[in-house]
Formats: C-alpha cells, sequence, structure tokens
C-alpha cells in the first residue's frame, strides 16, 4: 500500500496541510500521521480497545466470531497501533447496523471517529 505525505497543496480548490494520502483517502492528521484501512482489527485488539474506553471485558472467542460475521469493517492506525475502528454488520439483505465505533480513550477528540464514520 503506497502512501505520501502532503505538506500544503491545493486539492480540488481546497488548502490541504498535515495530511497524508493513502488508499486515496485524506486523513487530517493534527501533527501526527494515521491510517485508514479496510479491515476489522484482531479480537485481541478489540476487546483491548474496548476494555481501555470502559465497554466492559469480551471473551476473545466471542470477539472472533463477531469479527468473522462482520459485514464490513475499518481500523485507523498509527504505525501498528490500534487507535480506532468500527464496522457494519447485519442480515446482508435488508437491516445493516453500525457497531463497535470505538476511538482510544488518548485520540478522542480528534476527529477519528468523524473518519471511521465517513469511510463506514
Amino acid at each position: 500500500m503506497a502512501s505520501f505525505n502532503l505538506a500544503s497543496v491545493k486539492l480540488r480548490g481546497y488548502h490541504v496541510s498535515n495530511f497524508k494520502v493513502e488508499s486515496h483517502k485524506l486523513v487530517n492528521t493534527k501533527l501526527e500521521h494515521y491510517r485508514v484501512i479496510d479491515q476489522c482489527p484482531a479480537a485481541a485488539e478489540l476487546c483491548a480497545l474496548r476494555s481501555q474506553v470502559g465497554r466492559g471485558e469480551t471473551d476473545v472467542n466471542m470477539a472472533e466470531i463477531s469479527l468473522g460475521n462482520t459485514l464490513y469493517g475499518v481500523c485507523i492506525r498509527q504505525s501498528q497501533k490500534l487507535l480506532a475502528t468500527g464496522r457494519v454488520v447485519g442480515d446482508g439483505a435488508q437491516y445493516f447496523y453500525i457497531q463497535d465505533v470505538i476511538v482510544s480513550s488518548g485520540y478522542q477528540g480528534q476527529g477519528l471517529g468523524h473518519q471511521v464514520m465517513l469511510s463506514i
């Protein structure tokens, strides 16, 4: 996956600074570089993130089954560190739900949850 940094350019008439482009997506980095990845986190990562933000303990085996039945998932990472995630679950035909939109405590309020929702 190729990526590059844009320090300050004009894109479609908009001034862009402190952004990283990856997989044709722009992510406002607010001084740090994040990657938006179209995939679910590992079960252990999801369990740890849920616990860290106060959503309680989740059994890793149950998380693996849940993630395996996800229709679409997205992660935001800094290097290998999981900062935010979200996923779509549903019956595959008529009903779809957004589930587990979670942003790590130290990164809340920086627009990562919004980026997860835009990606979903």
